[in-house]
């Protein structure tokens, strides 16, 4: 596809988010669910992956990235363009997930005004949802440390979709010393590093 896009095996679809990098959006699924390309992929951000996912239930997914890269908008601009598309582009359920680097402390109001937003659309956050979180409650679980250190937690890593599927998800949070502490983290990182440099 023209847009950097690889043609979806069926059980996954990737993108490259920006040009110079090696790293890669992706959505894989697992039987008897499978993906393919949104029809409307070629007007989505870079930054996002848009698929319809097949199976007992269809549905959209989009996959979600915000990186701070020259001539991108703020992050959180970024999540609002991906709203922009999910309401100009999308019919039936959706489901945007992934690294929304936001909220943090600086960005806050304006996570809350696109996350008021996504709810006017009827998605709303899984995490929040399942610990019956109020919208001015902080989440208490990480899914980032920065620089891998235990005391620069972020909760920037985030499942929004329906409320009747959110009200019913289980949400689990790995801990700090599963994936950091342990070293697996940096396991990962090696391993991916190895793919892109076999030699």
């Amino acid at each position: 596809m023209a847009d950097g896009t690889r043609k979806p095996r069926g059980d996954r679809a990737q993108r490259r988010v920006w040009e110079e990098s090696w790293k890669e959006l992706a959505v894989i699924a697992c039987a008897p669910w499978f993906v393919v390309a949104h029809d409307r992929i070629d007007s989505a951000a870079a930054w996002t992956l848009p698929v319809r996912v097949e199976g007992p239930s269809p549905f959209t997914l989009v996959g979600l990235w915000s990186v701070t890269v020259a001539g991108y908008p703020t992050y959180v601009r970024q999540l609002d363009q991906a709203a922009d598309w999910i309401e100009r582009c999308t019919d039936g359920p959706v489901v945007l997930a992934g690294d929304f680097n936001a909220p943090i402390s600086s960005s806050q109001g304006h996570y809350d005004t696109v996350a008021s937003r996504l709810e006017a659309l009827g998605l709303v956050d899984a995490y929040s949802t399942s610990r019956d979180l109020a919208r001015d409650q902080a989440p208490e679980e990480p899914t980032y440390y920065h620089r891998w250190r235990r005391e620069n937690p972020f909760h920037i890593d985030h499942v929004v979709g329906p409320r009747a599927w959110m009200t019913d998800a289980s949400v689990r949070v790995g801990d700090f010393d599963t994936w950091v502490g342990s070293g697996r983290v940096e396991e990962e990182r090696s391993r991916a590093a190895d793919r892109r440099h076999p030699d």
